[in-house]
């Protein structure tokens, strides 16, 4: 395998994870979806950087069907509004963005993780194949 092949392969990975549909773990409060909405509404556009395109395409989508880089996205563009434009009062609002915040570092976490067992698959590939320059050497090259 050349370097190029390995980071190709490295790049599929990442991109079936996040187009993988989401597991539901930590589970979404079920009215993520209204909250993304009112967010999308009354945020700024410049405040969370997210193209139209892409915040109509999640917005059409049920909550079962969700993928892994639909997610970190609603929670972005959720955090990213004033509470009082998303919740009835402080309270609500305080528990919520807790619910938000808990979701978002489990999923920080799981990225992490992914990240370096990819990472470390990568360099181990990249090793045997001779540093990167070239082809894997077979245990017989070695």
């Amino acid at each position: 395998m050349t370097t190029e092949e390995i980071n190709k392969m490295v790049q599929k990975e990442y991109m079936d994870y996040n187009n993988a549909l989401y597991s539901g773990n930590p589970a979404l409060p079920k009215d993520i979806m209204e909250t993304f909405k009112k967010a999308v509404f009354h945020s700024n556009p410049t405040a969370h950087k997210i193209p139209t395109g892409v915040i109509k395409k999640i917005i059409g989508k049920k909550l079962k069907d969700l993928t892994n880089i639909d997610v970190p996205i609603i929670l972005n563009v959720i955090s990213a509004a004033n509470f009082c434009d998303l919740y009835k009062d402080l309270d609500e609002a305080l528990e919520k963005n807790y619910d938000v915040e808990e979701i978002k570092m489990a999923i920080n976490l799981t990225v992490a993780e992914i990240n370096r067992k990819t990472e470390e698959k990568r360099n181990n590939l990249l090793s045997l194949s001779g540093g990167g320059s070239g082809k894997i050497k077979t245990l017989a090259q070695a």
